[in-house]
């Protein structure tokens, strides 16, 4: 069943869609930038968090966890070996 506000604005779920696409790609750049944050320097995850953009640590792992499979600190490992 389509939200009420969908019904009168057909155009509501199209916007809604373009959105959600651009948060995916702004976090797919910014998870790309914490990886080479990541792999570079020995700087904390709560630091690399915030150089990328987020404002909460836990969220940025979470998002992190969520695209790669892994979190930012075994990312880190596996790639520093």
């Amino acid at each position: 069943m389509q939200p009420a506000y969908e019904q009168y604005r057909p155009g509501c779920r199209m916007i809604s869609l373009l959105t959600n696409l651009e948060v995916q790609l702004f976090d797919a750049v910014r998870i790309e930038e914490a990886k080479y944050m990541l792999e570079q320097g020995d700087e904390s995850v709560a630091k690399i968090a915030f150089s990328v953009g987020y404002n909460d640590p836990n969220y940025f792992s979470k998002v992190f966890t969520k695209l790669e499979h892994m979190t930012p600190h075994d990312y880190r490992k596996r790639r520093k070996g």
